[in-house]
C-alpha cells in the first residue's frame, strides 16, 4: 500500500520560469535591508514591466522606493486590486444598462453576466490576498503558496470571461474594459513577485524531514479527519443527523437541492460556520445548481451516482456559454461532494455542455460521476481533488486551469461526432508563474460502451494546450488501446504553446502507454525517475533559475521507484496469421492444428488473429506448449461462442468454455472471449484455463454466470476486463489479477451477484484467487440498481480470496462476503478471505462478516504472501513473457 502513494500530488507544484531580468537575483538579496533601488527598477524585474511602471508611478510617484521586495508585492497587489474594483465599477454599470428594450443580443447579455462574477471572484481574491499580508505568519510556504493560488485564481478569471468572449464573438466593445490587458498584466507582476519571494523561501529553508505513511494517508492533508469520516464512513444513520434532507417524494425538508442549499447559509450561521451537510436521497434531480462564493464548507451526499443524479441539458447550442452552461457550478470554499453523479444531457451535438463547474478552492469530490461529452468537467480555478470518480466526455472534457489532481478515476471516453477527436484534457495555464495544472494519478483512461466497438474509427489524445503554459501530467496510470501513440494533440493544428507547455507521463500502463511514437515537442517529457515525479523538477533553460515548490499533498512521502517489472509488451513476429486477408488462415482451429504439424517445438509459436469476431470454441491442448495468440485489441478481436448447461450445447461447466487452454506456458494478448448465452442460461464459460504459467495482457473476458474458469496451475491476468454476474471468476488455480477491471452486470432473477468462487479443498493447498490493484465496479452498459454484490463465496471447504489494493464500488454489501446454499456452517472457519488497503465506497470493513476465516490485513508483511513474486513465484517464469507486472505491493 506504501508504494502506491505519492509524496505530493505533483501538478500542483509550481515551477518558476527565469525572469525577464537578471536583477532579480540582486532582488531577492534586497529582501530585509533598505534599499535606494526606484521603481522603475524594482519592475524591470517583473513579467510586464512597462504596465508596471505606469501603474506605480501613477499610483505612488515617480521617487518612491520600495524598502524591500515584501513592500514591492504589497504595492503590486494593492495596485491590480485598485484597477480590479474600477472594472468591476464599470462591468457593474454595464450590466444595470442591459434591458429588454435595448439592442443586444442573449449572447452578449450573458457574457457580461459571466464576466461580471468573474471580476466580483477576482475583486475577492485580490482582497483575501492583501489580508493574508497582514496575518501573523505572512512568510510562510503555505502563505506563500495560498497567495500564489489566489492570485492565479484572479487571473484565470479575467482570462474565462475573455474566452467567453471569444466562444460566442462577442464584440469587444461590449466586455472591452473588462478583459482589458492592463488587469491581467498587473496580475501576472503580482504572481512573479510573490513567487521571487516564494522561491527564495523555499531554497532557505529545505530540510530532508519525512513522515512515515500510513495506509489512511488518502486525502490531501488539508482535509480534516472529520471530512474524512464524512466521505468514507459508512453511515446509515445519515438521515438522523443531516442538517438538511433533499427528497424527490416529499419525505425530506426539500424538494429540490438548489433551496437546500440557499437555506445551508443561515444553517451555517446558526452552527458558528461549521460545516453544513446535506444528504440528497436517491432519485434524478433536474435543474441547474449554483454554490456562490459566500457559501463554505458546505457538503453533499447522495445515495452512490447512479443513484442520486443531478441532470441538467444547457449548452453552446442551446444559447448559453461555456461557464453558464453547467448543471452544477461551485465557488464556495471548501466543498465536499460524495456519491452522486453531476450530468449534463445536451449530447455530443450541441457543443460545449459542462456537467460541473468548481472554482471552489480545496475542495473534494469522492466517488462521484460527471457525465457528459465537450466540457465535461470545469476545473475552472483553485485546489480540488477527485478520487475514486468517474469521467465521461469527448472533447477536452477535463479542462480548466485550477491545481487538480484526479486520483483512482476512471475516464471514460464517449463515441463523438463523426469527424471530431477526442481529446481528454485542455489545460488553461496562462501565465508562467500559475501554480496550476492537471495531475491524472493512478488512474483509467478507457474507451466507454459506446466507442469500444467503433474505437478505430476515431482519434484519441491525452490532452492539447488551451493556453500557453498548459500543464498536465499523467502518473501510473493505465492507458488504453484506443489512445493515440502520439499521445498528445496540437491545438488546431498549430505550433501554439509547443515550447512553453509541459506534458508528462511517468510509470504508466496499457497498451496506450508506450513512449517510443510519442510527439517531440520541447514541452512534452517522458518522466525516467521518482525523484522526478515527486518534484516535479523541470530540467530544461527556460526553468533553471528557480525550483520547485509542492503544496497540495496526500501525503509527505516521496514516489517510491518502480518495482521489479518487465518492458512494455511487444509481442513477437507471428508464425501463422488468422484473418480475412489473402493467403491467411480462415479459422483459430485450423491455425492451431497447423501450429501441431509444423512448429519447431524448442522455440516459442505466436499466432496473430487480425480483427473480426471469430465464432468458434476453440481447445489449445496440453501436448502445445508455450503457444503465443495475440489480437488487435480488446473488442477488436473477438472469439464469441454461445455455450451453457442449460442451453445450447448443454453438457457439464468445464466443456461450455469458449476457449479452453491445456498447455502450459500460453500466453495471450489484446483479444475478446466472450460467451453471448445470457444471464438466463447458467453456467456459460468464456475461458477455462487449465494449463501452468498462463499469461493473459490486454484481455477482456466477457460472460455471464461462470466467465472465467481459472481451473489450475498459476495463472497471471494484467490489465484484462472480467465482466460476469455470479460467481465469475471461479476455480481452483493460483491465479492474480493486476490492474484489471472486474464488471459486475445485473443477474438473471433478481439475483445477487458474487465476484469469487474459489474451489480450493484442502488447507495444504497453495491454491486461491488474489485481486491487486484492481476496481471493482458495474458494467457501465448494466442497471446494477437494486442488485447486491459480494466479493466472493466458497466453492471449496478452504477456498481463498484475498483483494488488495482494489478501488470496491458501492454495490458491494457491507458484509462483503456470502454463503453457499447447502455448505456445511464449518466452511466460515476453514475459508480464507482477506482485504488489505482497499479503497472505494465498498471496501470498509466494519461491517464485514464475523466468521473466523474473515481476516483484515494490517501491515504489507501480512499482504505480501499474495503478491505476484511470492504467491504465482512470478519473478520466476513472467519475465520471459515480456509482459509487464508489479512484482510486490
Amino acid at each position: 500500500m506504501f508504494r502506491s502513494l505519492l509524496t505530493c500530488l505533483i501538478i500542483s507544484s509550481l515551477s518558476f520560469p527565469a525572469a525577464p531580468s537578471d536583477n532579480i537575483n540582486e532582488a531577492a538579496a534586497a529582501l530585509q535591508g533598505g534599499d535606494d533601488r526606484d521603481i522603475y527598477w524594482w519592475c524591470s524585474t517583473t513579467t510586464h514591466p512597462e504596465t508596471c511602471s505606469h501603474h506605480m508611478t501613477g499610483r505612488f510617484g515617480r521617487n518612491f522606493k520600495p524598502r524591500c521586495r515584501f513592500k514591492f508585492r504589497d504595492m503590486a497587489v494593492r495596485v491590480a486590486l485598485e484597477r480590479a474594483l474600477e472594472t468591476q465599477q464599470t462591468a457593474a454599470t454595464i450590466l444595470d444598462d442591459v434591458r429588454p428594450d435595448h439592442s443586444i443580443g442573449r449572447f452578449d447579455n450573458m457574457v457580461q453576466m459571466d464576466c461580471h462574477k468573474l471580476i466580483e471572484n477576482t475583486v475577492l481574491q485580490l482582497n483575501r490576498t492583501l489580508e493574508s499580508f497582514r496575518s501573523d505568519s505572512p512568510s510562510t510556504l503555505r502563505a506563500y503558496s495560498d497567495t500564489q493560488t489566489w492570485l492565479s485564481t484572479a487571473l484565470t478569471n479575467i482570462e474565462t470571461c475573455r474566452s467567453g468572449c471569444a466562444e460566442v464573438n462577442v464584440s469587444y466593445d461590449v466586455v472591452g474594459p473588462i478583459v482589458s490587458p492592463n488587469i491581467s498584466e498587473l496580475i501576472s507582476n503580482s504572481l512573479a513577485v510573490n513567487g521571487a519571494l516564494m522561491d527564495e523561501h523555499r531554497q532557505s529553508s529545505i530540510t530532508t524531514t519525512t513522515t512515515t505513511p500510513t495506509i489512511g494517508d488518502k486525502f490531501p492533508s488539508w482535509v480534516t479527519p472529520g471530512g474524512r469520516r464524512l466521505l468514507q464512513s459508512s453511515m446509515p444513520s445519515l438521515e438522523s443527523w443531516a442538517d438538511s434532507i433533499v427528497s424527490k417524494n416529499g419525505t425530506g425538508h426539500f424538494r429540490s437541492v438548489q433551496d437546500a442549499i440557499d437555506h445551508s447559509t443561515t444553517a451555517s450561521k446558526r452552527k458558528g460556520n461549521r460545516r453544513v451537510v446535506i444528504y440528497i436521497k436517491k432519485g434524478v434531480y433536474k435543474e441547474n445548481v449554483v454554490i456562490s462564493s459566500s457559501m463554505s464548507r458546505i457538503t453533499l451526499i447522495g445515495d452512490g451516482y447512479n443513484e442520486t443524479i443531478i441532470t441538467g441539458e444547457r449548452s453552446v447550442g442551446g444559447n448559453y456559454t461555456t461557464y453558464s452552461s453547467a448543471t452544477f457550478g461551485v465557488d464556495g470554499p471548501q466543498f465536499m461532494a460524495r456519491g452522486i453523479t453531476f450530468q449534463n444531457t445536451a449530447g455530443p451535438q450541441r457543443g460545449q455542455a459542462v456537467a460541473l463547474r468548481s472554482a471552489s478552492d480545496l475542495s473534494v469530490f469522492y466517488e462521484c460521476s460527471f457525465e457528459g461529452y465537450q466540457d465535461t468537467l470545469f476545473v475552472l480555478a483553485q485546489r480540488q481533488f477527485y478520487k475514486s470518480c468517474q469521467i465521461y466526455g469527448t472533447v477536452d472534457f477535463v479542462f480548466g486551469n485550477a491545481a487538480v489532481v484526479l486520483q483512482d478515476c476512471t475516464f471514460y471516453v464517449r463515441k463523438p461526432l463523426w469527424g471530431q477527436i477526442n481529446v481528454v484534457t485542455a489545460q488553461g495555464r496562462a501565465d508562467p508563474y500559475q501554480n496550476t495544472g492537471i495531475s491524472i494519478h493512478n488512474c483509467r483512461i478507457t474507451a466507454g460502451p459506446n466507442l469500444r466497438p467503433v474505437a478505430r474509427s476515431y482519434q484519441t489524445y491525452l490532452g492539447r494546450p488551451w493556453q500557453r503554459h498548459s500543464r498536465t501530467v499523467v502518473l501510473k496510470s493505465y492507458i488504453d488501446d484506443h489512445v493515440n501513440p502520439q499521445g498528445w494533440l496540437r491545438w488546431r493544428n498549430s505550433d501554439f504553446a509547443l515550447t512553453t507547455l509541459y506534458y508528462g507521463e511517468y510509470m504508466n500502463s496499457g497498451p496506450g502507454a508506450t513512449t517510443a511514437l510519442r510527439v517531440k515537442w520541447p514541452g512534452y517529457h517522458v518522466i525516467t525517475e521518482s525523484e522526478v515525479a515527486s518534484n516535479f523538477t523541470v530540467k530544461n533553460k527556460m526553468h533553471a533559475k528557480f525550483g520547485v515548490f509542492l503544496f497540495l499533498t496526500v501525503s509527505l512521502f516521496t514516489i517510491p521507484p518502480p518495482p521489479q517489472v518487465a518492458a512494455d509488451y511487444v509481442p513477437p513476429p507471428a508464425n501463422l496469421v488468422v484473418g480475412s486477408g489473402p493467403g491467411n488462415i480462415r479459422t483459430i482451429t485450423e491455425a492451431i492444428a497447423i501450429a501441431a504439424q509444423t512448429r519447431d517445438w524448442r522455440q516459442r509459436f505466436v499466432i496473430k488473429i487480425m480483427a473480426g469476431v471469430y465464432n468458434e470454441n476453440v481447445v489449445i491442448d496440453s501436448f502445445l506448449p508455450d503457444l503465443t495468440v495475440v489480437g488487435e485489441g480488446k473488442g477488436v478481436t473477438i472469439i464469441t461462442g454461445q455455450r451453457s448447461v442449460y442451453g445450447f450445447g448443454g453438457g457439464s461447466t468445464f466443456h461450455t468454455a469458449t476457449f479452453g487452454v491445456d498447455a502450459n506456458g500460453f500466453i495471450a494478448s489484446g483479444i475478446t472471449f466472450r460467451n453471448t448465452a445470457g444471464p438466463g442460461n447458467g453456467q456459460a464459460v468464456a475461458l477455462r484455463v487449465s494449463g501452468d504459467r498462463a499469461v493473459f495482457y490486454e484481455c477482456s473476458i466477457e460472460g455471464y454466470q461462470d466467465t472465467l474458469y481459472v481451473y489450475e496451475g498459476r495463472q497471471f491476468y494484467k490489465n484484462c476486463d472480467i465482466y460476469g454476474t455470479v460467481d465469475f471468476i471461479f476455480g481452483n488455480a493460483k491465479a492474480v489479477f493486476q490492474d484489471c477491471n472486474i464488471y459486475a452486470r445485473k443477474p438473471g432473477n433478481d439475483g445477487a451477484v458474487v465476484i469469487t468462487a474459489s474451489k480450493r479443498e484442502g488447507p495444504t493447498e497453495e491454491t486461491g484467487i488474489v485481486i491487486h490493484s484492481s476496481r471493482v465496479m458495474p458494467d457501465p452498459a448494466s442497471n446494477l440498481r437494486g442488485t447486491v454484490g459480494y466479493l466472493g463465496r466458497p466453492w471449496g471447504v478452504y477456498s481463498r480470496a484475498v483483494f488488495m489494493e482494489t478501488v470496491i464500488d458501492s454495490f458491494i454489501d457491507p458484509s462483503g462476503w456470502t454463503w453457499w446454499d447447502g455448505k456445511e456452517p464449518s466452511f466460515q472457519s476453514t475459508v480464507y478471505y482477506a482485504e488489505y488497503g482497499n479503497t472505494g465506497p465498498g471496501s470498509g470493513t466494519a461491517r464485514r462478516v464475523k466468521w473466523g476465516g474473515v481476516h483484515q490485513l494490517m501491515t504489507p508483511a501480512e499482504a505480501m504472501p499474495f503478491t505476484v513474486s511470492v504467491f504465482i513465484d512470478g519473478n520466476s517464469w513472467l519475465p520471459s513473457s515480456s509482459v509487464p507486472y508489479k512484482s510486490g505491493l
